[in-house]
């Protein structure tokens, strides 16, 4: 589940950990299930540079570049399973923990739900 536990996990986690990073290293992929998507400022998601989706839960937020595409099913609040690196925001000289996606799933239930209502 997405609890306060991946809150700590996101805010705590230390990169070095995992090093070497580099073209021979790569960055680790994490799968996070329970992601509750919720409104901010009125909107359930977020167009972003770079045809991409900005997406808020109560715990973190997540940021897809190209992925736009991909989240135009959601279109209220839902749960999803992530796929993504940890990364950091570093905007107006914040360091918030964010993911950065590579990909995202619409939980199965909530997906169905969604299309019956859309059609």
């Amino acid at each position: 589940l997405y609890s306060p536990f991946i809150y700590h996990f996101l805010t705590s986690i230390q990169h070095s950990q995992h090093a070497p990073f580099g073209q021979a290293n790569e960055s680790l992929i994490y799968k996070i299930e329970g992601f509750n998507v919720i409104y901010e400022n009125n909107e359930i998601k977020r167009q972003i540079k770079g045809n991409g989706v900005r997406l808020k839960s109560i715990y973190s937020t997540a940021v897809g570049f190209g992925l736009w595409d991909m989240a135009k099913d959601i279109t209220k609040p839902c749960q999803l399973t992530l796929y993504g690196k940890i990364s950091y925001n570093h905007f107006n000289g914040a360091n918030i923990p964010q993911i950065e996606l590579i990909g995202l799933e619409i939980a199965t239930e909530l997906k169905e739900t969604l299309n019956k209502r859309n059609k």
